[in-house]
């Protein structure tokens, strides 16, 4: 950097006004930069320097415009200097090594700052750039007291090694930079985070050697590639965030190589990993986002040692070679639906997942590593394998080793032929052959061999009327990184489910129609009802409207469902005893002595009717032909009664009862002694003194009539 003295022109200023020294820039628009005496280092500005807007020189009065190249370089005693807002440039080295500076206001209208215009400035600790569009090449290099820095707006270019060896440097807003030089931040070993705009293309080599204390970098969103030709192998990265593509980094040892870094984030809008981009992040351990990635190239990930879980999402379409090669520590690894061919020594993790598109695995695919694999295409048809004979023996190449404990697939039958060297499972094996009709979908349970996921499925398709299905159903396995549907096969029948169909009990009386008969169901199922019936039962019975009292079955038959095993419970018709009225319409209030009324009661069964007197000796009954009658004897208070006691059809009749009184009407009597009027006889011709009180009583009375009387 001592070099530069010797190439300051020997002829340095044109004039001397306000104790600076002056070249004139433009004779005709009259503007003039400040310069300096000569070469000689005695002859540097001290102190506090201001810089006038306007300076007089032979009468002219000149505008100053810029600080010209070395005007103040090596003045280490300058501790000030005030610029006008007439400045527009800062030439190369202008305040090269003034190491007292601490600060500088670059006016607004400054467009142009010179490369080394603020080297070894090593008090300077801020700077306003003005409306600078461009920051050259070592413009603050070796700033150590610099501890913040923000672009503005207008800058759209940082040259190499800008602020190289800014030790203190820690914060720095690079506003909507686009491109960044080499060296940029070479030494900054107090930087410890660096947001990078969305207006930046590039970065140049070696922008961060020496940043010991850079821990996170962000790439703001943005649809434009961003061009890395830069290392961190000299930070201590803990996070990235990459928000774009990332081009043209150095593949050999990885765009975001470092040892330290332990999570990066993949923002939406990046949709291709470049090749190379974390080779050798051997503290990487977490990888989150990665939603609209598309490819990810070869080795993007190659000696990441620690990392241990990678999920390839549906929205990748290709994938390069090696890309997890030597991730010694990778457990698991899933590859999405957007994968269709597996290339060689792509699969290297104890567990792997492969999504439901994978057609093709070629040569070495598949790592010895590889313990178990999740298979979830069903469209896989080739399976690289080959036999080379080499003169000494056959060596065999396969896409997937025999070393593999299992491979879970779809359907194994499917698999037999171009699997069949291997053990092969089912993801999911449902548990039920056979389930009974339930009204509804079967709820079908099932074995999950999909280690780590949890399995679903809907079974809205499902049929749930009775019969034998093979069919396959949309099963999801899903965990919190990743989530699949695929088809699985699945056979079972559906059986018919128990239904009794119980008569209910009836009853009616002797001589009436049947009632009419129903039934009640115990069975149906989510709320159904006889509507599902293909054919309503029929209920019958043996009883007749002319059956005696008793009990007579009631069946139910013939009734038909598609879904239902019906069973018959029957019933019982209890016939029993009729009720019966008696009906005695006669009128008996003019009965007098020696009348014999025949007596005409009925029942509503048709039913004979018997009677009885409360006082015989004044009222008889008797029967002749057989009709009764009732015989008045004498005059006296009597009560006839007619009953019914019924039969083995019919219940007793309720007593219906009349009450004569029979007075005088002339007649002394009907005498019934032996003494006057009649002799009385047994059937069998036995005389007795009176008449019998039951049975047939044979009287003879004293005209020698013969009368047989009935007594009940």
């Amino acid at each position: 950097m001592f070099a530069v003295l010797a190439t300051l022109n020997i002829h340095a200023y044109d004039f001397k006004a306000n104790g600076l020294y002056f070249n004139i820039l433009s004779k005709t628009e009259f503007t003039c930069e400040v310069t300096r005496k000569d070469q000689n280092a005695s002859n540097c500005y001290s102190g506090d320097v201001v810089v006038p807007e306007k300076v007089t020189y032979n009468g002219t009065v000149y505008t100053v415009t810029g600080i010209g190249s070395y005007a103040f370089t090596g003045c280490d005693r300058l501790s000030s200097v005030i610029l006008p807002k007439t400045i527009e440039t800062i030439g190369t080295h202008a305040f090269n090594r003034c190491i007292l500076l601490q600060d500088i206001n670059i006016p607004l209208n400054v467009t142009t700052i010179g490369s080394g215009a603020f080297l070894d400035c090593t008090k300077l600790e801020s700077a306003d750039f003005g409306k600078c569009n461009k920051i050259e090449n070592f413009t603050f290099e070796g700033c150590e007291s610099l501890s913040s820095v923000i672009i503005p707006l207008s800058v759209i270019s940082i040259g190499n090694s800008a602020f190289r060896g800014c030790v203190n440097l820690t914060n720095v807003d690079l506003g909507q930079c686009q491109q960044i030089g080499d060296n940029l931040f070479s030494g900054c070993k107090s930087l410890k985070e660096i947001i990078i705009p969305s207006s930046v293309t590039s970065i140049g080599h070696s922008a961060f050697s020496g940043c010991i204390s850079l821990a996170n970098i962000t790439l703001k969103d943005s649809e434009n590639p961003i061009k890395m030709d830069c290392d961190f192998k000299d930070c201590f990265l803990d996070s990235v965030y990459v928000g774009r593509n990332v081009t043209n980094g150095i593949s050999y040892m990885g765009s975001f190589a470092n040892e330290t870094l332990r999570s990066a984030y993949i923002s939406d809008y990046v949709t291709v990993l470049n090749e190379g981009l974390f080779k050798g992040c051997s503290a990487l351990k977490n990888v989150y986002g990665m939603e609209n990635v598309e490819e990810i190239k070869n080795y993007s990930f190659q000696e990441c040692t620690s990392l241990k879980k990678f999920v390839i999402k549906d929205n990748v379409k290709k994938i390069g070679a090696g890309i997890f090669s030597k991730c010694t520590a990778l457990d698991t690894l899933v590859i999405g639906d957007g994968i269709e061919t597996i290339s060689s020594g792509f699969v290297f993790a104890k567990v792997v997942y492969l999504g439901k598109n994978i057609k093709t695995m070629n040569q070495n695919a598949i790592s010895e590593k590889v313990q178990r694999i999740y298979l979830f295409s069903d469209v896989l048809t080739s399976v690289y394998y080959n036999e080379v004979n080499t003169g000494y023996g056959t060596i065999i190449h396969r896409a997937i080793p025999l070393t593999v404990e299992a491979i879970y697939v779809v359907n194994p039958e499917r698999y037999k032929t171009l699997l069949g060297d291997y053990n092969l499972r089912p993801l999911m094996a449902f548990n039920e052959t056979s389930v009974e009709y339930t009204g509804k979908t079967p709820e079908l349970s099932y074995r999950n061999n999909v280690e780590g996921m949890e399995a679903s499925f809907s079974n809205e398709t499902t049929p749930k009327d009775v019969g034998n299905y093979n069919t396959n159903l949309d099963v999801t396995f899903a965990n919190d990184d990743w989530a699949t549907t695929i088809q699985i096969p699945c056979s079972y029948s559906i059986t018919k489910a128990p239904l009794s169909i119980i008569v209910n009990g009836a009853q009616r009386e002797y001589g009436e129609e049947n009632p009419e008969l129903s039934c009640i169901y115990m069975g149906f199922k989510n709320g159904e009802t006889e509507d599902v019936l293909d054919v309503l039962p029929t209920l019958y019975t043996t009883a007749t409207k002319e059956s005696n009292v008793g009990t007579y079955p009631i069946y139910a038959s013939n009734a038909e469902a598609k879904n239902y095993d019906i069973r018959y419970e029957r019933g019982n018709l209890i016939v029993n005893k009729a009720s019966q009225t008696i009906s005695w319409e006669q009128d008996l209030s003019n009965a007098k002595v020696g009348d014999m009324i025949e007596l005409t009661a009925t029942t509503s069964a048709g039913l004979p009717v018997k009677y009885r007197s409360s006082d015989t000796s004044v009222a008889y009954i008797l029967t002749q032909s057989g009709k009764q009658y009732a015989y008045i004897l004498k005059e006296g208070l009597v009560i006839l009664t007619a009953y019914q006691s019924g039969d083995a059809n019919h219940e007793e009749a309720e007593e219906e009862n009349k009450i004569l009184n029979i007075t005088s009407t002339g007649i002394d009597g009907v005498y019934t002694d032996l003494n006057t009027s009649c002799t009385y006889y047994t059937i069998d011709g036995r005389q007795i003194t009176e008449l019998s009180k039951s049975g047939v009583t044979i009287v003879k009375m004293n005209d020698g009539t013969i009368r047989k009387i009935t007594s009940k």
